[in-house]
Parts: structure tokens; C-alpha cells; sequence
């Protein structure tokens, strides 16, 4: 039992040692709380808005590339620059930036923003380069929002920095407060105790502490060891090409991939420039400059090159090159070196060859096409314009019922004849693409009546009712295509006769709820098969193929006619039932007019009465036969014409005409002939007596052909056959407007 002044001294050592333990305690405390501080105050010292005020800058740039109408390639290399900062300054560590998860949440929503709004329409607004000096609306509009948003985040800097200096305050306050306190009781230890075990406690403090870092740093270690053999693993089994270099562009590493595709192994190509071994005779020198250019000035570059591989074979290679910096609190640092992923565009580019060959050779096999389709319909229609002529002439004169029933007969075959030539130029050119509509006042009306009167002869000796109803609702005068609907209904209602043995064909015509014209064909003929209406509409396809022998035809007729009411902005249906008849409905937007009485045009003497002079017609025409067809219709017409052989003759009978003072009031010119042809005349005549009309008469019906002497300056376009009436209707159209 130790004694009193050992006893005291024992208690007088365990209080020392007690006090000193709760001093110590309370010293850790003290000191682990200001440390905290510290930490708080570092991390609100070392946060800065470097990645947000370079969302700003990049913002402010892009704004001054629209003013000053850079090019897409620039606005689209300056959109991936702002992209990069802006998904930069949304990042989970900018809450240490801008101290507020708020202010975090309107970074993110900024960049929502910038990627759902700003970026798609910086893409779409393309080169604005090619507009000095006009800033659109589009550009005025874009350069607003991104000045918003530069805005946006110039606020959140503002804000972020406000919270800085707030709890940086906050946090020096307390460190002051807890640095006051660890100074008491330091210094009441220092009195209870020697120094000596002061100095020992620090010790075990520090060295806790240091080893508490020791293992947060081996673990931060681990971690990134891990994620560097994932990186490393992933560019070594990627398949495409990744070279890393220096600042001067020389190879530091190449990964397996850039060895397999160039057939150079890395320990060969270190230290050297790849164009050194990569480009050859057929790489583009601009391109090679171009790139040399922006890897001095330190930019990012995408760029496709012709390469050789170490054999020797060309291989196209797309580039995309992005400098390496060092990591700077004050901007970007220094540039250490590029990293260009490559990828081998060879195929790309040869099916981007090939692709053009064949456009072009499928360019070629049109033009084909359309000179042989205009050159068969020349030689097919200038017979027919004789023989359909000269019959309808004969069938107009005085003959006895067997010869007039022979002219009829012939004429009614030419005109079928015609109608199947019809039916293929006109598929081919819907087939090309080659069919637009062109709008006229027309009277829907007569033209149904019209059409109906065609095949009432045909309907009557089937002992068919042929009949036309028409609602309220339907409107007489509209614009609308009149040869596109005339062709249509022919089609339809010949379809409906022919395929009809008993009962009755009715065309109905009203108008729908949404304005549109409805013609419905109705008829109680053979019908077809339920299965067989999805293909009707198809080329050279038949209803029924054991009625095609019974009833002829080319199967051309409904697609024909689909495709004209789909260039009248129409469409077609179908219905049927076997045994019992079909409905075909079309549909057509034709915006209607006020109705216009219009007289009758006058025919013979009546048209020179008429028109109140004897009018001079000149006829430029080569073929002999279609000669004699065109004068003796306009003898039928009681007008005289004067007949040349070619281009040439026509232009000089004009000149002389004119010189004598006894201009002609018409020119019908053909348009294919010797020694000058009619659209070379055309023009001559145009230029030299603007105000003579001249009508084209021409076999080819394509629309270009048309277009052509149009703008040569014809003013009307006839087409071979040539009818009295289609004659008649284009000397009272354009005869009156010819110039004294």
C-alpha cells in the first residue's frame, strides 16, 4: 500500500493523468473539428467556375461566329466546343463549385436546353457564310437564345461566387472559434503536463492521422489502376484506330488495331510522323496542308484522307483529331500532344462510287427512254393524224350509208389505236414521273356529258341504260385539270360499258363534306373477285383474266387513272361484288367558280364572220399527207392557208408577208422538219413579229417536248391526230390576237 505522500502524489499523477486524458480527449475534438473546417474552407478555396465562365466564353464565341456568318463547319465545330463545356458544367463536382444543389439543377437545366433546343437548330441552320452581311431571322433568333444563355450561366457564376464568400465567412468564423478553444486547452495541458507527454500524444495523433492518409491515398491508387486497364483494354480491343503523338506530330503509341489495318507494327512507326509512311501519290495535298495547318494552331480537326497500307493499297481513312492540354486552374494549359481514332471508310466510299455510277447510268437509261418514247410517238401519231384526218373528213361528206359506215369504221379504229398508244406514253410518264397538273376553269358539266356521249352508241346497241345524276351539292364550273379528267372518266366509264352486258351504267356526280368532287362509276356488269381488287390498280392487270379475251384491253386503264387523279391531288377507290356489278369513286379537289355562260364557237363561215376579217393561216409542214389533212380542214372552216415545207420556208413567208403589208394572222408550225426545225423557226418568228401567234402542231405529247416550245415561244401546243374541233378551238383562241 503505498504511502500518504505516494498515495498523493499517485492520486495527485492519476488526476494529472486524468485531466490530462480529458484535455486530450477534448483537444482531439477540438482539433478534429477545426479540421473539418479547414476542409470546408480548402474546398470552398480550391472550387472555381473556370468550367462555367468557359461556358460563357464559348457561348459569347459562337454568337460572334453567327454574327460574323461562319461556316457550318466552324459553327458545327464551335456547337461541339459549347456541348463539351456545357455537359462540363453539369457535372455532380459543380456542387462544390456553386455550393447549392439549386444552382446545380439550373446548370443541368441549361444544358437541357442547349441540347434539345440550341444544338438541333445550330445543326439545321446550316452555312451562313454564303450570306455576308444578312443575319435572317432564324440566325437573329439562334443568336438571341444563346445570348440568354451565356446569360443564364454569367448568373449562376454570380450566384456561385456569392455562396463562396458566404460560407467561407461562415466556415473562418467557426475555425477562428474552435482554433480559441484548442488554444485553452493546449495551454491547460501544457500546464498539467510535461512536455514531453504532450509531445508523445501530438506524435500518436500525427502518425493516426498520417495513417488514415496512407490508406486513403493506396485505395485512391487501387481505383485508378482499375480504371486504367479498363481504358487500356478497351482502346486495345476496339477495332478502330487510335494514335497518340507529340506536339510536333510524331508517334508516341499506336494501338493493335492501327497495326492490323496499316500493316506497321508500333515499335517501327514510334518517333515518326504517319504521313511520313501512310500517304502516298494519291493523297490530296490541300487536304495533307489543310490538317498540317490546324495541328499547328493546336485545334480539333475531322478530315477524310487516302492512306496506302505497308503492301501498298489505297484505304480511305476518316480522322477525327482532338489536342491533349495539361490541367490548368487558369484556362486551358499547355498543349502536350493529339490523339486521332481513325476508322477505314474504303467501303463508304467506293459504294458512294457506285452509287453515283448508277445514277448516272439510270439518268441515261431515262433519256433513253423519253427519245424513244418521243420518237415513236412522232412516227405512230403523224399516220394516224392522216388517217384520223382524212376519216373524219370523209365521214363529214356525202356518201351513202355503206361508205359513211366504212369511214366510221376506220376512224373508230384509229381512235383505238391512238387510245392504246395514249395508254403507254402516259404510263411511262407516270412511271418517270414526268405528269403535273395544270388548272383551268372548266365545266364540269359538259365535260361529263360530254364523255357519256362517247360511249352512249356503244351502251345503246348493248341495250345498257347509260345515264348521268347529279346532286344539289355538285358544282357545275371548277379548276381543275380538264384533259387529266376528261382521260379519267374515259377510262372508267369505257371500263364500265365494256365489262357490262345487262342491266345499266350511271355516273353520279355530287360533292363531299370537305368540298371535294365525287364521281362515282356504277355498273351491273361481271364484278370482280374480292381478292383480286388490291392488285387492279397495278399495271397491265385485268379484272379477269378469262374475260381479257372476251373484252381486250391493254390493263392499263385503272392505273392510268390513279395516277392522273393523284396528280389532281385526288386519289381513286373500289368496290365490287362478283356477278353483281362495281363502283369506282373518285375523289377530287376541284375549288369551284361562278358559272359563266359561254357561247358556242362558231364553225365555217360563221368562225370568219365571227371573227370579222378573212384570216391568213401559214402551215409550216413536211409530211405531204398531213399537209392535205390540215388545209382541208381549214377549207372545212372556210379559210385559206399557204403551206411551206420547213422551218426555214416558214420564216421567210412571214418576212415577205409582213413586207407586203399582208401579215398572217396564224403560224400552225411542226415542230420536226428539215433544214430548220419548228422550235429554231419558233423562235425567229417570236423574235422578229412578236405579235403573230404560233401554234406548234407536234406527234409528241411528253411534256417536255411541250415545255420546250413553249419557251421557245409558241403560244399554243397542238397534238397530233388533229381534230376539227381541237382546230377549230385554236383558231378562236389565238387568231384575234394577231398584230397588224
Amino acid at each position: 500500500m503505498p504511502s500518504v505522500p505516494g498515495a498523493v502524489l499517485l492520486a495527485l499523477a492519476l488526476s494529472m493523468l486524468v485531466v490530462t486524458l480529458v484535455l486530450s480527449v477534448a483537444t482531439l475534438r477540438q482539433v478534429g473539428l477545426l479540421s473539418g473546417r479547414v476542409g470546408d474552407t480548402q474546398a470552398i478555396v480550391d472550387a472555381n467556375v473556370r468550367t462555367l465562365t468557359q461556358v460563357q466564353r464559348e457561348l459569347l464565341l459562337l454568337d460572334t461566329m453567327l454574327a460574323d456568318g461562319a461556316t457550318a463547319d466552324e459553327l458545327d465545330l464551335q456547337g461541339q466546343l459549347v456541348s463539351q463545356r456545357v455537359q462540363e458544367g453539369s457535372l455532380s463536382y459543380q456542387e462544390q463549385t456553386l455550393r447549392a444543389e439549386d444552382l446545380l439543377a439550373l446548370a443541368r437545366a441549361d444544358q437541357r436546353r442547349w441540347d434539345d433546343d440550341l444544338l438541333p437548330r445550330l445543326e439545321a441552320l446550316g452555312d451562313v457564310a454564303d450570306r455576308p452581311g444578312v443575319e435572317g431571322p432564324a440566325v437573329r433568333a439562334l443568336r438571341r437564345d444563346v445570348s440568354e444563355l451565356e446569360r443564364s450561366y454569367n448568373q449562376l457564376v454570380s450566384d456561385g461566387e456569392n455562396n463562396r464568400k458566404a460560407q467561407a465567412g461562415l466556415a473562418n468564423d467557426d475555425a477562428e472559434r474552435l482554433l480559441s478553444g484548442a488554444r485553452l486547452m493546449v495551454g491547460g495541458l501544457f500546464a498539467t503536463f510535461a512536455l514531453g507527454l504532450l509531445a508523445l500524444v501530438l506524435g500518436l495523433v500525427v502518425a493516426r492521422r498520417a495513417s488514415r492518409q496512407r490508406e486513403a491515398d493506396r485505395e485512391a491508387l487501387v481505383t485508378l489502376n482499375q480504371e486504367l486497364e479498363r481504358y487500356a483494354h478497351i482502346v486495345h480491343a476496339t477495332s478502330t484506330m487510335v494514335v497518340w503523338t507529340d506536339v510536333r506530330g510524331r508517334i508516341i503509341w499506336v494501338n493493335p488495331a492501327f497495326e492490323a489495318e496499316t500493316g506497321w507494327a508500333l515499335a517501327e512507326v514510334v518517333g515518326r510522323s504517319p504521313g511520313d509512311f501512310l500517304q502516298g501519290p494519291g493523297t490530296d495535298p490541300d487536304t495533307v496542308r489543310e490538317m498540317g495547318e490546324l495541328l499547328r494552331r493546336g485545334e480539333r480537326f475531322t478530315a477524310e484522307v487516302l492512306n496506302y497500307h505497308r503492301d501498298g493499297h489505297e484505304m480511305w481513312v476518316a480522322l477525327d483529331v482532338t489536342p491533349l492540354r495539361e490541367e490548368s486552374a487558369e484556362g486551358e494549359g499547355a498543349l502536350t500532344g493529339f490523339v486521332a481514332v481513325e476508322s477505314d471508310v474504303t467501303e463508304r466510299r467506293e459504294a458512294a462510287a457506285l452509287l453515283e455510277v448508277a445514277r448516272r447510268e439510270a439518268e441515261a437509261t431515262a433519256a433513253d427512254r423519253a427519245a424513244f418514247l418521243a420518237t415513236m410517238s412522232h412516227e405512230i401519231r403523224t399516220p394516224l393524224n392522216a388517217v384520223l384526218g382524212l376519216t373524219e373528213l370523209l365521214a363529214a361528206g356525202e356518201l351513202d350509208p355503206e361508205q359513211r359506215d366504212f369511214a366510221v369504221t376506220a376512224q373508230r379504229s384509229g381512235r383505238h389505236l391512238l387510245s392504246l398508244v395514249n395508254d403507254i406514253l402516259d404510263f411511262s410518264a407516270l412511271d418517270a414521273g414526268g405528269v403535273t397538273s395544270s388548272e383551268a376553269e372548266l365545266s364540269l358539266v359538259e365535260t361529263v356529258d360530254d364523255v357519256v356521249a362517247m360511249f352512249a352508241s356503244e351502251a345503246q346497241g348493248k341495250g345498257l341504260g347509260l345515264r348521268v345524276r347529279r346532286t344539289a351539292s355538285a358544282p357545275d364550273r371548277v379548276r381543275g385539270d380538264v384533259v387529266h379528267l376528261r382521260q379519267v372518266l374515259v377510262n372508267l366509264v369505257g371500263n364500265a360499258v365494256k365489262f357490262t352486258d345487262a342491266g345499266s351504267v350511271a355516273v353520279e356526280v355530287s360533292r363531299d363534306s370537305e368540298g371535294d368532287v365525287v364521281l362515282e362509276v356504277r355498273d351491273t356488269g361481271i364484278g370482280v373477285p374480292q381478292w383480286r381488287i388490291p392488285s387492279l390498280f397495278q399495271p397491265f392487270t385485268r379484272g379477269d383474266v378469262s374475260a381479257t379475251r372476251r373484252h381486250g384491253g391493254t390493263g392499263l386503264g385503272l392505273a392510268i387513272s390513279r395516277g392522273l387523279a393523284r396528280a389532281m391531288g385526288g386519289d381513286i377507290s373500289l368496290t365490287s361484288v362478283l356477278g353483281e356489278g362495281t363502283t369506282v369513286t373518285v375523289r377530287l379537289p376541284l375549288a369551284p367558280v361562278d358559272d359563266v355562260e359561254t357561247p358556242a364557237p362558231p364553225v365555217g363561215a360563221a368562225l370568219a364572220a365571227d371573227l370579222g376579217t378573212a384570216l391568213r393561216v401559214l402551215v409550216a409542214e413536211d409530211d405531204p399527207i398531213n399537209q392535205k389533212v390540215i388545209t382541208a380542214m381549214l377549207r372545212r372552216c372556210d379559210l385559206d392557208a399557204v403551206v411551206v415545207p420547213d422551218g426555214l420556208a416558214a420564216v421567210e413567208a412571214v418576212r415577205s408577208a409582213a413586207g407586203r403589208g399582208e401579215p398572217f394572222d396564224l403560224v400552225l408550225m411542226d415542230v420536226q422538219m428539215p433544214v430548220v426545225d419548228g422550235m429554231e423557226a419558233t423562235q425567229v418568228v417570236a423574235l422578229e413579229h412578236p405579235g403573230l401567234p404560233v401554234v406548234a402542231l407536234s406527234a409528241n405529247v411528253l411534256p417536255a417536248d411541250r415545255d420546250r416550245m413553249l419557251a421557245a415561244g409558241a403560244v399554243g401546243y397542238l397534238t397530233k391526230p388533229v381534230s376539227l374541233a381541237s382546230l377549230l378551238d385554236v383558231v378562236r383562241t389565238h387568231a384575234g390576237v394577231a398584230a397588224p
